[in-house]
């Protein structure tokens, strides 16, 4: 069984990927950029009014300004600008991106990909702007080169997405017949914390599906548990029980199951609570040495 591969909340700013898909699997992304006819010219124009704020609150979006420095050419100019507004996104949610920064532009079929890469120590999971547009631009021509200013707009609906995924909160749902299973699972819950995801909300195991979860809770992540006695056994007044946990985590941000571990604890002790109670306790750290 492979154990979890994520990292501790304090190192999401590890990744900070602006495209649609996953860094796991070193996919190319894909996110799709429109920019309007707002679009400055090369030109000895001054500074635009609206390059004057962080970040504007246009109503159902907010406006990210970014500027760059002196650079060769109109087009590098741009670019840089819009790196440095799709940074502001990242400190708009008070992650840093200030290790090894470095980035990759691409274009297929048409659809410009931008994805901003920050290589800190560890792997994390990524954060990914599915969704922003290029809303106005201005390049000024300098004495030494160009210099730019953009202004991207991103939906307050994807940023409350972002959200959800940054704050890695997540809610569990157990089946089980042994109230005593209910409450050795929590034991799992530090691991987690370890992993950036906050299990603190208890739901009906009802639910079935991953999107239904997340429609009715709004987390980033579900944590599904069932607890069941596989055996139990008397012998001369020694009592022995087999329990199996079978667990599966949820990204409810893409639907994907991120793992799914199976425990298993036999418990003997001279009373039947005390063997129920070390089968499960057997069984949890089974799963913890697992995802560690």
């Amino acid at each position: 069984m492979k154990k979890i591969e994520l990292i501790p909340i304090a190192l999401l700013c590890a990744f900070l990927f602006v495209s649609c898909g996953t860094a796991g699997d070193h996919q190319e992304d894909r996110a799709a950029v429109s920019e309007n006819s707002h679009e400055g010219s090369v030109s000895s124009a001054n500074k635009p009014s609206w390059a004057n704020a962080s970040d504007i609150d246009e109503g159902n979006r907010i406006a990210f300004i970014g500027s760059s420095t002196n650079t060769r050419t109109e087009e590098e100019s741009k670019q840089s600008a819009i790196s440095n507004a799709l940074q502001n996104v990242s400190k708009y949610f008070g992650v840093s991106v200030s290790a090894k920064f470095s980035e990759k532009r691409s274009k297929v079929n048409g659809q410009r990909s931008h994805q901003i890469l920050s290589e800190g120590e560890f792997s994390s999971k990524n954060i990914e702007i599915k969704e922003f547009n290029v809303e106005d631009s201005a390049t000024i021509r300098t004495g030494s080169g160009y210099l730019s200013y953009v202004k991207v707009a991103v939906p307050k609906s994807e940023l409350a997405r972002i959200k959800i995924k940054l704050d890695g909160f997540g809610v569990w749902a157990i089946k089980s017949d042994n109230p005593q299973c209910e409450d050795k699972i929590r034991d799992l819950f530090p691991v987690f914390s370890k992993y950036g995801i906050t299990i603190n909300e208890q739901i009906d195991y009802s639910f079935k599906t991953p999107d239904q979860v997340y429609r009715d809770y709004s987390k980033a992540f579900y944590f599904k548990v069932e607890c069941k006695e596989q055996k139990s056994e008397d012998y001369n007044g020694e009592f022995y029980s087999l329990f199996q946990i079978s667990s599966e985590l949820f990204n409810l941000m893409t639907g994907e199951t991120i793992n799914r571990w199976e425990g298993n604890g036999k418990g003997a002790a001279y009373s039947r609570n005390d063997a129920v109670t070390n089968g499960i306790s057997k069984a949890v750290e089974d799963i913890i040495q697992q995802i560690e």
